[in-house]
């Protein structure tokens, strides 16, 4: 048992809200919630909508659970339409917060369900890889014993990362002590970004397990299915990568590696000019680079 604040998203009419709270709940906005989410270690949100009949019929049992956990506040507020922001675009829809990391609950809408899996993701099961430990946890290059790893390659502005985040977490649940699934953020890590030429975001890959595939011979899968779902992403993990053309996983890149690549993107880019330009130009342009290049090999 752990102690959790429950806060009940209704999004009925005004008279529907004023029968359901406790006496002395709140009655929060978006911005409310925000805050709460912010400043609550553990917060379990169930979004409604006026018109969603499942969600009605969904109140009593969130509501019961609501008063088992905890001595928790139970409350409504009005929204029209999906909130982006939290990636609920269908009703009921509900989310756990651990210290501000949400988890996506998509089992039945049951109580005895729901609080299963509260246990389970009571801590985040999404990792977060990093330049200083990315190679330590998936012996990418090495050969893999630690498992699959499904990462995505994400940075804080981008708003599809946000709502897939936990959509990830949620599968990272279910496939726990078999695969792994992380983030990785393109901004704060662009050695990991330029290493698997990350142009946009999110990009989402799969690294094989030595069980499956070597990371000697380098195999990876790009997800580029259009849906973003647990059950999709969790089957991708699964066997549909077998669909997918394998890549090579690109190592480590040395000095000299960063060197020729410098070496062909000058190249490029010179080249470039000369078709929009004319060799002139590209050669005015271009001289000081190539004498340093020149200079440094």
């Amino acid at each position: 048992m752990f102690a959790v604040l429950v806060l009940s998203i209704c999004l009925f009419s005004p008279v529907y809200i004023a029968q359901r709270p406790p006496p002395g709940a709140i009655v929060p906005t978006t911005d409310d919630l925000r805050r709460l989410v912010a400043t609550e270690e553990l917060v379990l949100v169930n979004f409604y909508e006026p018109s969603c009949e499942e969600c009605k019929a969904f109140y009593p049992a969130y509501s019961e659970l609501a008063q088992e956990l905890v001595q928790a506040d139970v409350v409504c507020v009005s929204h029209n339409g999906p909130l982006p922001e939290y990636g609920v675009s269908s009703f009921p829809r509900v989310l756990f917060f651990r210290k501000g990391s949400p988890v996506l609950y998509d089992g039945a809408l049951m109580q005895d369900e729901l609080y299963e899996w509260l246990e389970l993701n009571r801590q985040p099961s999404l990792q977060q890889l990093f330049e200083d430990n990315f190679e330590h946890l998936t012996q990418a290059s090495t050969g893999a014993t630690t498992g699959d790893w499904l990462v995505m390659f994400s940075t804080e502005a981008c708003v599809d990362c946000k709502v897939a985040i936990p959509v990830l977490d949620a599968v990272a649940t279910k496939v726990k002590g078999r695969q792994n699934v992380a983030v990785v953020d393109v901004e704060k890590n662009p050695q990991l970004k330029d290493r698997f030429k990350v142009t946009q975001v999110p990009t989402i890959i799969l690294l094989m397990a030595i069980t499956l595939y070597s990371f000697r011979l380098g195999k990876m899968y790009t997800y580029n299915l259009p849906k973003m779902d647990i059950p999709t992403l969790k089957a991708f993990m699964e066997g549909w990568y077998k669909n997918v053309r394998a890549e090579a996983v690109p190592g480590i890149p040395t000095p000299f590696d960063q060197l020729v690549e410098n070496i062909v993107d000058k190249l490029k880019a010179f080249v470039a000019t000369v078709e929009t330009e004319g060799m002139v130009t590209a050669l005015t342009g271009n001289l000081i680079v190539m004498v340093t290049l020149a200079g440094i090999m």
